[in-house]
């Protein structure tokens, strides 16, 4: 059952000819595509908003909003990540410079304070990491409770686990 070549080429012309109108919807359903391709395959790459100072979270929120509580916060999460890599003898990453190495513990307490100071109410995890980072740091009983009564009276239905018993 084989086609003479004429037939075929003339089958070829057709399907061209009846795909014309939505020439313009191939072009851009291939170029989406070709688009998507791409994002899938950098997904390995991963960027640290926090650290990396060419993609820098942090600096681009604190320029912008400076007196913000997120700004704060994410100030506070920038130094315990910084601590974090001192702690662990990584490389401190560049953007870790702007902090005094033997002073991270009290920045990261600095930080968390101004943000709460800031009266932010929509975000959790400022409440939330705040009381974590009392615990780890063994922070006064009076403190902890503290601000463990602010998180709760502001996130009354979290399903967050309680810092507390999580001591050791």
């Amino acid at each position: 059952m084989s086609h003479p070549p004429s037939q075929i080429g003339s089958a070829i012309r057709n399907a061209g000819r009846s795909l014309r109108p939505f020439r313009l919807l191939l072009i851009v359903y291939g170029l989406a595509i070709t688009v998507g391709v791409w994002e899938v395959s950098q997904r390995s790459v991963a960027v640290d908003l926090f650290l990396d100072p060419n993609a820098n979270y942090t600096d681009a929120l604190t320029t912008l909003y400076p007196e913000r509580g997120e700004s704060y916060y994410v100030k506070a999460l920038q130094a315990i990540l910084c601590s974090e890599a001192e702690e662990q003898h990584r490389p401190v990453p560049s953007t870790c410079q702007q902090y005094n190495s033997r002073e991270l513990i009290r920045e990261v307490k600095l930080q968390f304070d101004r943000g709460l100071r800031t009266g932010i109410k929509h975000e959790q995890g400022l409440y939330y990491e705040y009381l974590q980072f009392l615990v780890l740091t063994k922070a006064k009983r009076s403190e902890i409770e503290a601000a463990y009564q602010v998180w709760r009276r502001n996130f009354p239905l979290s399903r967050l686990p309680d810092p507390r018993r999580n001591r050791r």
